[in-house]
């Protein structure tokens, strides 16, 4: 048994975060009903895989719409479900409980210190390095969630520590999940697809200091300090910015830039020069990173050694190479309009940008100002092409091309450039229009440039 129930369905099935979890819940007797409107070899060969672990203990309910929940006693969902899924209203109705496997795996290890980071974007980058930071000096730290590394799979590990990447759709099925250092990134629309409202995103990224009291800690960017939720906090605060100065905030701890060199309140930490990442918006993410280091009492110089040393991660902001003296740039993991603007803003240079892909509800008039202003030619793909192309003719700009492939994308962007211009790959929309994920995207991009 879990938390004293013994009968459990995985609503959503991965070979993530379902696979995981259920295999803990198998390994504690536990009765486990798998659901998944998909029912493919992929997701019978993980329930073979784990009924080899239990027999008889699984029930297969792969590809059914209604599902008897009569001896179901909690739900565990899988991020990608949202909470309108009638299987989670039928579920509440019954009066059973609906949860994600964060807030599970919290119920069995309250006891952890956690640091737990959401925002629209830069997530994975900043729990990235806050893990490297924090785990190059103190003992059984962790890192998992979001970042592509299911919690239940360090179910059996000793950890004193657990950097957590948490999405909103992760923090919608939390209840009494506690991190003793919450971060928020940073936050611009995204998921309008499945928030009826922008409001309702910002109000499930505040809820991750739902539970948070005055001996945790929030650090927050700036920049959402302008939102109604972020006054109600109770936790100790540290704002951080890389494009505001500091300022009198009550005595608020701030991290800022300043001449070439990011601070800590008053005191010198990081010389940005030094650093591997492009772009402020990087200079934000570790200004998190520093931020959760000072409050870990991590010596300077421990800091500097980290996030000195840390490389990009793939597909965010990732040099890929120079032929004939054009710069290519892959930041496919650019889902975002606001994660595009950022990657515009970062650089100095003279930019071809590939942009376009599945739209989220997102407003593409939002990135024309900053488009106008910097970007030399754009070339556009996918299902939001026509709507680039009509948004970009309104405000006057016409020094773009529609193309039909990725390659032929990345064609026109080559016979356009110039020696010293850059093409940067930053879609500011979601892959599933043409590639399986945002990795395949970047993968083809950057296997491209090198053939075309």
């Amino acid at each position: 048994m879990v938390l004293g129930k013994e009968n459990f369905l995985i609503l959503g099935f991965t070979n993530r975060t379902g696979f995981y979890t259920s295999k803990f819940l198998l390994s504690q007797e536990c009765n486990v009903y798998i659901s998944d409107r998909v029912n493919d070899e992929e997701k019978q060969k993980l329930i073979a895989e784990l009924e080899n672990v239990s027999k008889g203990k699984v029930i297969n309910l792969l590809g059914k719409e209604d599902i008897d929940l009569e001896k179901v006693e909690m739900v565990i969902s899988s991020p990608g479900v949202p909470l309108t899924n009638p299987i989670i209203q039928k579920a509440l109705s019954k009066g059973i409980e609906v949860i994600g496997d964060i807030e599970l795996f919290y119920r069995l290890k309250p006891q952890i210190n956690y640091v737990a980071i959401t925002g629209t974007d830069g997530k994975t980058t900043t729990t990235s390095l806050t893990y490297k930071l924090l785990s190059s000096f103190l003992p059984k730290v962790h890192m998992g969630g979001n970042v592509g590394i299911p919690v239940f799979s360090l179910i059996n590990e000793e950890i004193n520590i657990l950097v957590l990447e948490i999405s909103s759709f992760q923090i919608d099925t939390t209840k009494l999940f506690k991190p003793h250092i919450g971060v928020i990134t940073n936050i611009a629309k995204d998921h309008l697809d499945r928030y009826p409202t922008f409001n309702d995103y910002v109000n499930s990224k505040f809820s991750l200091f739902k539970n948070s009291d005055e001996n945790d800690f929030s650090i927050i960017n700036k920049s959402i300090t302008k939102f109604d939720q972020a006054s109600g906090l109770k936790t100790k605060r540290i704002y951080f910015s890389a494009y505001q100065p500091k300022e009198n905030f009550n005595n608020i701890p701030q991290v800022y830039l300043e001449n070439n060199y990011v601070y800590f309140e008053d005191e010198k930490v990081l010389d940005v020069s030094k650093v591997k990442l492009i772009g402020k918006h990087n200079i934000e993410n570790i200004m998190v990173a520093v931020s959760v280091g000072v409050l870990h009492n991590l010596p300077i110089e421990v800091i500097q050694e980290s996030i000195y040393s840390f490389e990009p991660l793939p597909h965010r902001m990732e040099l890929v190479g120079e032929i004939d003296g054009v710069k290519y740039i892959n930041d496919s993991k650019s889902t975002t309009i606001n994660a595009m603007i950022s990657a515009i803003r970062s650089l100095d240079d003279e930019i071809i940008l590939i942009v376009g892909g599945l739209d989220k509800g997102m407003d593409f008039e939002e990135a024309v100002p900053i488009i106008k202003h910097k970007v030399k030619y754009l070339v556009a793909i996918g299902s939001t092409k026509e709507n680039i192309s009509k948004k970009l003719k309104e405000s006057g700009y016409y020094n773009y091309y529609l193309a039909e492939t990725l390659e032929d994308a990345v064609k026109k962007a080559k016979e356009v450039s110039e020696k010293g211009d850059v093409i940067l790959f930053s879609p500011g929309y979601a892959s599933f229009d043409m590639f399986r994920n945002y990795e395949d995207r970047g993968n083809k991009f950057k296997e491209i440039i090198y053939r075309v």
